[in-house]
C-alpha cells in the first residue's frame, strides 16, 4: 500500500513537472515572438520617420525656391524651372504596377531611396500578384527592399548604390528577383539553413524578416532562395500563380 501510494505521488509530481515545463516553454516562445514583433515595429517606425524626414527636407527646399521665384530676386531661367519641376515630379510620380498594395510599397521605398541617394529600378507586373493578400505583399517586398537598401547604404561607392526589382509571369509561375550590391566586409555573406546570417549579433530579434519572407512564399506553394557572389546579393522567389489561397 505504501509502495503504491509512493508511486502515485511520484506520478503526480512528474505530471506537475511536465505541465510546468510546457507552460515555461510556451511563455518563452510567446516572449520571443513579442520581442520580435516589437523589434519589427520599431524598425518600421524608424523607416516611416526617415520617409517623413526626406519629404520635409524636399518640401523645405521647394518652399525656398518658390519664394525666391515669387520675390523676383533672381532671374527665372529655364534650368531653375526644370529643377523645381523635377523636385515636384519625385512626389507626383506614384509607382504603378497594376497592384495597389505593391504600388504603395514601391512608392514608399522610392521616396526612401530618393532621400538616401539610392537608385531603385523596378520592372514589375503587379497584376501577376493579385492572388496574394496585401499584408503578405507588404511583408514580403517590404522586408526584401529594406534589407537591400540597408546593404547598399554601407557601400562607399555612390555609383553602386542601386537596387533592382523584377516581377514577371512565366509559364504560370510568378518570379520575383531583387538584386543589390553589398560590401562583403560589413554585410552578411554566410548562410544558415538557406537564409543569410544576421550581422547584428542578436539572432532572437534580427533575421526574423528573412524567415518571415520564406514562410510567406512557402504558404503560397513557392520557393525562396538567396545568393551572394562577393559583390552582388540576390533574392529569387518562384510562386505558382494559380494557387490563389495560401496554405494553412
Amino acid at each position: 500500500l505504501y509502495l503504491r501510494a509512493f508511486h502515485a505521488l511520484i506520478c503526480v509530481f512528474a505530471i506537475i513537472a511536465e505541465v510546468e515545463l510546457v507552460v515555461v516553454r510556451q511563455l518563452a516562445s510567446e516572449k520571443a515572438a513579442t520581442e520580435r514583433l516589437l523589434a519589427e515595429q520599431e524598425r518600421q517606425y524608424q523607416l516611416s520617420r526617415d520617409n517623413i524626414e526626406a519629404i520635409n527636407i524636399k518640401c523645405h527646399d521647394l518652399r525656398h525656391q518658390i519664394r525666391s521665384l515669387a520675390t523676383g530676386a533672381n532671374v527665372v531661367d529655364r534650368d531653375t524651372l526644370e529643377s523645381v519641376a523635377k523636385e515636384i515630379d519625385v512626389y507626383d510620380s506614384k509607382v504603378r504596377t497594376g497592384n495597389d498594395a505593391l504600388d504603395t510599397i514601391l512608392t514608399e521605398k522610392s521616396l526612401l531611396c530618393e532621400g538616401r541617394g539610392i537608385t531603385l529600378t523596378c520592372v514589375a507586373d503587379g497584376e501577376a500578384l493579385d492572388f496574394m493578400a496585401p499584408a503578405d505583399l507588404y511583408a514580403l517586398f517590404g522586408n526584401a527592399l529594406d534589407n537591400a537598401i540597408e546593404a547598399v547604404e554601407r557601400i562607399g561607392d555612390n555609383a553602386r548604390k542601386s537596387v533592382s526589382l523584377i516581377v514577371r509571369m512565366r509559364a504560370g509561375m510568378v518570379t520575383v528577383h531583387v538584386e543589390n550590391y553589398y560590401d562583403p566586409v560589413v554585410s552578411a555573406t554566410s548562410f544558415r539553413d538557406g537564409l543569410p546570417a544576421s550581422t547584428k549579433g542578436d539572432p532572437l530579434n534580427h533575421g526574423f524578416g528573412t524567415r518571415s519572407m520564406r514562410a510567406i512564399v512557402e504558404r503560397y506553394g513557392g520557393t525562396l532562395a538567396f545568393s551572394a557572389d562577393g559583390s552582388t546579393f540576390c533574392l529569387d522567389a518562384v510562386i505558382p500563380a494559380r494557387d490563389a489561397r495560401p496554405r494553412a
